[in-house]
């Protein structure tokens, strides 16, 4: 058996368990003012084109997602708490998370013009309960507002149920879809699929009626699976995106305990710890190797190493233009 997982970003630590909590949205975070003109692309007055941002609360001694306290939320845009009142370049909506229900964010106005155009930040805030406890939870997604010189490539996956495989959700469907000037194409556009691995990337074939799709099920996804897309218009690779799967099902699942930053300074050093858990039985299962895979910013294989703990050094950074990504392999 194997069980891998990706690094993640640690919101909180409590009692042995790490909360972790992200944001996603359903639509690129980008906006785009073509030079010359004050028209905004894509046009998020348009409800087909608004993006959705929900939030995503996990547990990694439970391995699922935890719900968040109703009512307890709070978005805030640029560090200012959002009144849906008088701000109406907001609206507060639910959004099923793969059977999940969150609170979210839907962006229903535009944000980009001549006079804002820069990075915006939507912050997340809310409380969750565990053992009848209250903890607090926070996380933050960038828009980038930007002037458009041309007409840019742009790449997203949208996934079916969130890409959380579940006891109701047996099969996901992502979707990989290619904007150009913040438009739709499907002309002239081809497309390669990956997972991404204890080797690296590992290219996947499609449905040839379907190339722009691709099923995964559970047997696909040990605990957490990365998958990765390029995009070529006119046979010219223009864009790459990855996304990340889970699967809530399975019985073993990694806890990963980290001592240190994942942005390291001069000097800094972050150190892994992985266990393996049952997570029906609620206990740890010894017996496992640990394989940690290092992957560059474009997820190519650039070094293996093996033990019980794995630890990041600026050194190895600053040899792979200052980002890596491990991927942890348990295998028994």
């Amino acid at each position: 058996m194997s069980v891998v997982s990706g690094v993640i970003s640690f919101t909180r630590v409590l009692d042995g368990d790490v909360i972790n909590s992200h944001l996603f949205v359903t639509k690129p975070p980008i906006q785009r003012l073509k030079e010359g003109t004050d028209t905004p692309l894509p046009d998020w007055t348009i409800t087909d084109n608004q993006p959705v941002i929900y939030p995503r609360v996990a547990s990694q001694s439970k391995g699922k997602r935890i719900p968040i306290t109703t009512g307890s939320e709070k978005w805030l845009y640029n560090g200012v708490a959002i009144d849906f009142t008088s701000d109406t370049r907001f609206k507060k909506v639910t959004h099923d998370d793969g059977g999940v229900s969150v609170p979210a964010l839907k962006i229903v106005e535009n944000l980009a013009s001549i006079d804002n155009l820069d990075t915006d930040v939507i912050t997340f805030e809310a409380k969750t309960k565990i053992s009848g406890v209250d903890y607090e939870v926070r996380a933050t997604l960038e828009i980038r507002l930007e002037e458009m010189v041309g007409e840019p490539y742009d790449g997203f996956i949208e996934v079916t149920e969130g890409g959380v495989i579940d006891d109701n959700t047996p099969e996901v469907t992502a979707t990989a879809i290619l904007y150009k000037g913040g438009a739709v194409i499907t002309e002239g556009v081809t497309y390669k699929w990956y997972r991404v691995g204890r080797d690296g990337l590992k290219e996947l074939k499609p449905d040839p009626a379907t190339p722009n799709k691709m099923k995964f099920k559970e047997s696909d996804v040990d605990s957490e699976l990365t998958i990765k897309v390029e995009y070529f218009f006119n046979g010219v690779n223009v864009f790459n995106k990855s996304r990340s799967l889970t699967d809530e099902t399975d019985t073993y699942h990694l806890r990963v305990k980290i001592d240190g930053p994942q942005d390291l300074r001069d000097k800094d050093t972050c150190k892994l710890t992985p266990e393996v858990w049952n997570r029906v039985l609620d206990q740890k299962v010894d017996g496992y190797i640990f394989e940690y895979t290092e992957l560059d910013s474009m997820l190519n294989l650039v070094g293996k190493e093996t033990g019980s703990t794995y630890t990041m050094t600026t050194e190895k950074l600053d040899a792979n233009n200052g980002h890596l990504n491990v991927i942890i392999n348990a295998t028994k």
